[in-house]
């Protein structure tokens, strides 16, 4: 090899070892997740998320889970999202109302089946993409639509029977249809986010809490409400969503990488929350709390009652009306 030869090599060698060493040293982009609960189906969507967004980037993107209000309350987390300081939340949708009541049609009771009924619902085409685009305007993406349980009640004093609610305060989602709810059954509603519900039974600000069992174990209210009436008079849903203004900035293949997982996730999940169902009951009464017994034809009172809220409060607001038609169509379609 001559001189010249030589020179051009070695050059050749130094770009690239210089390239090598500047792909080394590039820094994953970081992308934070928080939820409000711990070791439920919210937690578990985004622990999957997070593995798959690493295979599928190659690990050009590093997800960090920050479960049980690490990062903040839910209302917190959702403007963190939409101001871009964290890159998403995982939440059920009633906490979005803010930014478009339609996030409430989920809320609604008595229009599903089975768990099976409402994921096959959830997942619905025309009706998840609706859903998932609602807050685009206001700064955030939707990645996956999930089920996280049956609603039911936990309460320092059993409820099994229409006047045991009378006069109690009952923790709801912040959503009017889960506000009118409460008010139909004779009691009064208090929306507050997770990280304030156990000091608030504690104290005697709530006596009890509409929500899912995952949701009621996984967060230990037992410890101050330990009786468990499973109503199931509707089912708690999830959404996870991420900030609009970072999904912009990232490359095509990486954008494709972020809905692909999301997708992915969201479809994976589903047997974890329905098994986190029957596994949140054996914790529940593990950790000393008490499933009541409650009788079928309290079920049907209690459906009865809650039967014509939607339609009767949505009546005013012509879109989320529109919205909840689209999901009742969305349920007849899913049936089987």
């Amino acid at each position: 090899m001559n001189r010249r030869d030589f020179l051009v090599s070695a050059g050749a060698i130094l770009v690239a070892s210089a390239t090598g060493g500047a792909a080394l040293a590039q820094k994953p982009i970081v992308m934070k997740l928080g939820t409000a609960t711990i070791n439920d189906s919210q937690h578990a969507w985004m622990k999957r998320f997070a593995e798959l967004v690493a295979e599928k980037s190659g690990q050009r993107i590093s997800v960090e889970v920050y479960p049980a209000s690490q990062l903040g309350a839910s209302p917190r987390m959702i403007e963190q999202t939409q101001m871009n300081t964290i890159q998403g939340v995982v939440t059920p949708p009633e906490f979005l109302g803010g930014i478009d009541s339609r996030f409430q049609v989920l809320s609604a009771p008595g229009i599903f089946t089975d768990l099976a009924h409402t994921n096959r619902t959830l997942q619905d085409p025309e009706f998840n993409k609706a859903f998932l685009s609602l807050g685009q305007d206001r700064g955030l993406l939707g990645l996956g639509l999930f089920i996280s349980g049956p609603s039911i009640f936990a309460s320092t004093k059993p409820i099994k029977a229409l006047d045991d609610f009378g006069g109690k305060k009952i923790r709801v989602l912040p959503a009017q249809l889960q506000l009118e709810q409460i008010r139909a059954l004779g009691a009064t509603p208090i929306p507050m986010p997770p990280s304030e519900v156990l000091p608030a039974l504690q104290q005697g600000t709530l006596d009890a809490v509409m929500s899912c069992l995952p949701v009621l174990a996984g967060l230990r209210y037992n410890d101050a409400a330990k009786y468990l009436s499973e109503t199931n008079h509707g089912v708690i849903s999830s959404i996870a969503v991420i900030s609009k203004d970072w999904y912009d900035g990232l490359p095509p293949d990486l954008q494709k990488v972020i809905v692909e997982a999301g997708k992915q996730a969201t479809t994976d999940v589903y047997e974890f929350s329905v098994k986190d169902v029957d596994d949140a009951r054996e914790l529940w009464v593990a950790g000393g709390g008490e499933i009541v017994p409650i009788t079928p034809e309290f079920r049907a009172q209690v459906a009865a009652k809650l039967a014509p809220l939607a339609r009767e409060q949505l009546k005013s607001r012509p879109q989320d009306l529109a919205l909840y038609e689209l999901l009742v169509r969305a349920t007849e379609r899913t049936k089987r």
